[in-house]
């Protein structure tokens, strides 16, 4: 049993996370392979996690990953975010979200002062939190962390769970691991779905625009034309081909006059 037990440990320390010890007996040598065992199935929870939230950049999706690996650990929990835009706060819930979640009093966001509480918080620490909203809606227990997005508090990720004090203390380490991941990510996501909407109104007041548009890097490196210069200089792949503007097919066009002068 005992050479078993050192295998197994060996091959997870050698990175094989299915590993697993088979010792059965009725004595410490049994009870030490089922905390091992247990160790090591934590352990590849949170890896997969990990790898999940890293193909992941939509904020509903992060919080589909998010409230999985938190029912692994305790059975029943959702994660949620509150996100601070420009119309002010609102719930995200994962994608199949359970109807609870729907609640009047949750939707568009939860009536509480939950974001400037947390504006102090550390962001890798889960705190409870006081959310009559959310018991109102069915959830007794609720734990929240900060997201910060450049520095900036942009809302706050939440664990809810409809039994009150229903997380232990071996819960509440796995959660803030589970937090700790899925809020980094989450700021991530916020910064590129601020960046998409950028893009697209960029995009809109280019294409407002009649005249041909070319945007440039600072290395020369096209960035961005409306659809009057794709047209014009019959680029319509330009986004795959990303060309320099000096090897755009121009030709200087003298200057008649001065356009605010007289000529």
């Amino acid at each position: 049993p005992l050479s078993n037990l050192v295998q197994t440990a060996e091959a997870v320390s050698s990175g094989n996370l299915e590993a697993r010890s088979t010792v059965e007996e009725q004595n410490e040598l049994g009870t030490l392979s089922d905390a091992f065992n247990n160790m090591t199935e934590h352990l590849l929870r949170l890896y997969n996690t990990s790898r999940e939230l890293n193909r992941t950049i939509e904020v509903d999706d992060v919080l589909g990953v998010a409230s999985e690996a938190a029912t692994a650990f305790a059975p029943g929990t959702e994660a949620l975010a509150l996100i601070a835009d420009s119309e002010g706060p609102a719930l995200h819930t994962r994608p199949d979200a359970p109807p609870a979640l729907r609640h009047p009093g949750l939707r568009p966001a939860p009536d509480m002062q939950l974001l400037p509480g947390l504006a102090a918080i550390d962001p890798q620490q889960l705190t409870p939190v006081d959310a009559p909203d959310f018991r109102a809606a069915g959830f007794q227990t609720v734990y929240a962390t900060p997201i910060f997005r450049q520095r900036q508090l942009a809302g706050a990720l939440i664990f809810a769970h409809p039994d009150p004090d229903a997380f232990d203390e071996a819960q509440l380490q796995s959660l803030s691991v589970v937090a700790n991941m899925s809020g980094a990510v989450l700021a991530n996501a916020l910064l590129y779905r601020q960046v998409q909407g950028d893009a697209k109104q960029r995009q809109a007041i280019l294409s407002s625009i009649g005249d041909g548009v070319v945007v440039c890097d600072e290395r020369g490196r096209i960035v961005q034309l409306n659809r009057t210069a794709e047209q014009i200089l019959d680029l319509p792949d330009w986004r795959e081909q990303r060309p320099r503007f000096d090897e755009l097919p121009l030709e200087a066009v003298p200057q008649a006059r001065e356009i605010f002068g007289r000529g």
